[in-house]
């Protein structure tokens, strides 16, 4: 779907992953005009080869202090968006839309599907729920700004969509036949 360049959107996400499929789903659920950016043909691939195909959802440590202790040098970093949106958060938000979990080894979290579909399902679903616009195959290859602030992006067909504020949700370099560049 492409864009209408004479719109300027509240939130444009960059990135067709969880992080932001998820973004995308919130900023559009609290009332934003959303438009989601993938340069892939689909969204998230790299989510459906994750764990196998099966998808390690999350860990089941609610204890936030436990979770991050983990991480070592990052938890201070990670502290803030765990303290935000946490492990119980992520749970009822899957489970309230009908994807059961279950605990497995080290407290990893798995659809019980044991498919990465299911969470791929789910995501989607709640996008497409909140008339989150979706621009697919469509690389971004600048950021735009204007008086000092984001003004949006232009994309490698030359197309500027034009928004309020930019969520940059690209991923890591891992899986580089998924189209990730880090």
């Amino acid at each position: 779907m492409q864009p209408d360049s004479n719109e300027i959107y509240d939130v444009l996400v960059i990135g067709g992953g969880p992080a932001g499929m998820m973004a995308a789903g919130r900023a559009a659920e609290r009332g934003c005009k959303v438009v989601l950016i993938e340069k892939n043909p689909g969204l998230g691939k790299k989510l459906l080869i994750t764990g196998g195909g099966r998808c390690n959802v999350t860990n089941a440590e609610e204890d936030v202090r436990t979770l991050l202790a983990k991480f070592k040098q990052s938890d201070q970093f990670l502290f803030s968006a765990f303290s935000q949106w946490g492990v119980k958060d992520t749970l009822e938000f899957f489970h309230s839309r009908g994807m059961a979990t279950k605990v497995e080894a080290e407290q990893r979290v798995f659809p019980i599907s044991n498919k990465a579909q299911s969470v791929w399902n789910v995501l989607v679903d709640y996008i497409k729920q909140h008339n989150v616009k979706v621009v697919t195959k469509s690389p971004v290859v600048e950021i735009l700004e204007g008086r000092g602030q984001v003004s949006g992006v232009r994309l490698k067909d030359k197309t500027r969509i034009l928004a309020h504020s930019v969520v940059l949700a690209t991923g890591g370099i891992s899986h580089p036949e998924t189209g990730s560049t880090g």
